[in-house]
């Protein structure tokens, strides 16, 4: 029964919906009545136009008869004022000069312009004629007298208003050329009008700018009066576009410790502020000394202050790094704050790294982190490995990667192939090979400072490190061995002349397996550096100074005689080996080397090395060389002839005798 009532009940359906369409479509078209009505009215406009004697045609006639009128009026020679005539106006358009005037031409609008110049700018007039005389004085081709000249013109003019001439883009730099070459008594009159405005001046587009000059070429006097206008505002400041740059400037570059310490009490709280000046209280640590209950509240302060910074990304100044390094000091590792600030700053790491405390507070977020916190920031540094390879500050934060992260592979990935990839300039950098020689001999007594390793030696024991250090640095050294023989082999001529250049090269020679093809051809390219002139300078300085002949080469260079005698010693497994390489060297000017004294020592090491494959030929060499008729005869000649004549104790007991005279001790040590 369903199926056969189911087409008639569709039907019925598409029926009401017809329906329904059809009464909408009325409901929205006007009714007949409404269109009689319309047309009614139509009707009855049409007929009133009609018996006045105005048609629809009448627009188009007037319009016809003007057109007439007006070129009657040009055969006339009458213009617009006929025309005007024409159209029944007979007011007459107001000339230039009058209120609402059109400039007609390009001299009326400059005219204009300058007039409403005058208008805005009440000191117009004298901004325009320093201008022309600041033009002179920051000429370069002008002389000093002149420029002198210029600028105390300047400064006449602008005095009592040099507010009103910074605040404008196009007369700002006149004031700073006064600042810069000035006399003392007018860069004091600058200094004086200006110090009351620091702080509106610093937050202005154009004024943060002289202010920075003032900081530049001001006094010590001058600068602590500047800096001083900072104190209570210094919140405020650091959150401002153009502000934070001019207190960043005048706390890294020109502001006092007393004085840095004043500008951080603000981070601390306001209470702290009062301080300020007293000599009370100059660090956190003496705060917390004195006032251990209140640290909470401080730490508290310090994070609601850095927060929105850090939010924005504002964190490359100095000031934010040492009052978050600050922060990171007091908090546990592991704990819910460490957490909430390494998550607000772990992709910010690497902006921060070029500072100290930067550097400081890259470290500490390693040492805090866990796996995986570690893996985003090794990858985050993997773009800019080179620049922070080179930088001052930020390379020991690389030293501090290098000691925890157990993923040696990532390390090598990340850190380690762009180092290998940027080796020639990472090379023959004295932060790059710092880096370098981390990685070749950690924490060594000889190549790191004991306030480096003391720093680093804090994050040893961390939570979140597993791998024994054995393995981790024999892991990461075992992908550096074979890049970088092949990089001292190349470039063995400008290492070996250098003073940490020649550790990185002995590091490199004593990491290589001793029988292995790049031990031998490392060795081979030092030796050759025995050959006159084949020391190179590392940079333009070094250039500058460099000698020639035997000098230029490793037994009379200052620095690669004294790299040869460490790689002749009996206790390194290659010394035998270099040392019948620069025998082999030496052989055929053996006259010409042992002219000179440096020479003679590093031969003299050859000698008494005793080393069985190259005895016979040295004393050979040697006994060739005539020293006992060389004139005058150098000290080190002198010591070779008493070891060849059988005095054995004579070379190795060569020093000078120790004297009671400290003035003598130190001239033995000396020499």
């Amino acid at each position: 029964i369903n199926k056969i009532q189911e087409p008639s009940s569709m039907a019925e359906r598409d029926a009401k919906r017809k329906a329904a369409g059809v009464a909408e479509a009325k409901a929205k078209s006007p009714s007949k009545k409404a269109r009689k009505e319309k047309g009614d009215k139509t009707e009855k406009r049409d007929r009133k136009r009609s018996e006045s004697g105005d048609s629809t045609d009448a627009p188009a006639k007037r319009s016809k008869e003007k057109d007439v009128a007006d070129g009657a009026a040009r055969e006339e020679g009458q213009g617009d004022d006929a025309k005007a005539e024409a159209d029944g106006d007979t007011t007459e358009a107001p000339k230039y000069g009058e209120k609402n005037a059109v400039p007609q031409n390009h001299k009326e609008q400059k005219e204009l312009k300058l007039k409403r110049k005058m208008l805005r700018n009440p000191h117009f007039e004298m901004v325009t004629q320093v201008k022309l005389e600041w033009e002179k004085a920051r000429s370069r081709r002008v002389s000093a007298k002149d420029r002198s000249a210029c600028v105390t013109s300047i400064v006449e003019s602008v005095r009592g208003h040099m507010i009103d001439v910074i605040m404008q883009h196009d007369s700002v730099r006149v004031i700073q050329t006064c600042m810069q070459y000035g006399s003392s008594a007018e860069r004091n009159e600058i200094v004086t009008e200006l110090e009351p405005h620091t702080l509106a001046l610093s937050s202005a587009a154009y004024g943060k700018f002289m202010i920075q000059k003032m900081l530049v070429y001001g006094t010590p006097q001058q600068r602590e009066k500047i800096i001083s206008r900072f104190y209570g505002s210094v919140r405020k400041l650091i959150k401002h576009r153009h502000a934070a740059a001019v207190l960043a400037l005048a706390y890294a570059d020109y502001a006092s410790s007393d004085q840095r310490a004043s500008m951080l009490l603000e981070f601390y709280g306001p209470k702290y502020a009062l301080f300020k000046g007293k000599g009370k209280v100059k660090s956190l640590d003496d705060i917390l000394e004195a006032q251990p209950d209140k640290k909470g509240k401080i730490l508290e302060h310090i994070k609601t202050t850095l927060t929105p910074l850090l939010e924005k990304g504002l964190c490359a100044h100095h000031i934010v790094h040492r009052a978050l390094y600050n922060y990171l000091r007091f908090i546990p590792p592991g704990g819910n704050e460490f957490s909430e600030m390494l998550e607000a700053i772990k992709e910010l790491l690497v902006e921060m790294v070029h500072t100290k405390d930067g550097a400081k507070i890259t470290a500490h977020c390693i040492w805090g982190a866990d796996a995986k916190t570690r893996k985003l920031i090794v990858r985050s540094f993997k773009p800019y490995v080179t620049k922070v390879c080179t930088e001052e500050d930020g390379h020991s934060a690389l030293m501090a990667l290098f000691d925890v992260v157990d993923d040696t592979v990532l390390m090598s990935k990340s850190i380690l192939a762009p180092m290998l990839a940027d080796i020639g300039e990472i090379g023959v950098d004295k932060f790059g090979q710092q880096v370098l020689l981390y990685l070749l001999a950690p924490r060594s007594h000889k190549y790191f400072g004991l306030e480096l390793r003391t720093f680093l030696e804090t994050g040893d024991g961390n939570a979140y490190s597993k791998k024994d250090t054995k393995t981790r640095q024999e892991e990461l050294r075992a992908s550096l061995i074979a890049p970088l023989a092949e990089f001292a082999t190349k470039n063995a001529g400008m290492l070996v002349g250098d003073g940490q250049s020649s550790q990185l090269l002995f590091e490199i020679i004593n990491a290589q397996a001793p029988d292995s093809k790049e031990m031998k051809a490392l060795l081979t390219a030092v030796a050759a550096t025995a050959r006159d002139d084949s020391i190179k300078p590392l940079s333009a300085e070094d250039a500058a100074k460099a000698s020639t002949g035997v000098e230029a080469s490793l037994l009379g260079h200052a620095v690669g005689h004294r790299f040869a005698k460490k790689v002749l010693e009996k206790s390194n497994p290659f010394a035998e080996s270099f040392a019948r390489m620069l025998v082999s060297e030496v052989d055929g000017r053996i006259v010409e080397v042992t002219n000179h004294n440096r020479a003679c020592f590093v031969l003299l090491s050859v000698l008494e090395g005793e080393f069985p494959s190259v005895q016979s030929d040295i004393e050979r060499l040697l006994r060739k060389a005539g020293l006992e008729s060389k004139e005058p005869i150098s000290a080190g000649a002198k010591i070779i002839l008493k070891v060849l004549s059988g005095d054995k104790s004579s070379g190795k007991t060569a020093a000078p005798s120790k004297s009671k005279s400290t003035k003598k001790k130190g001239s033995a040590k000396k020499a």
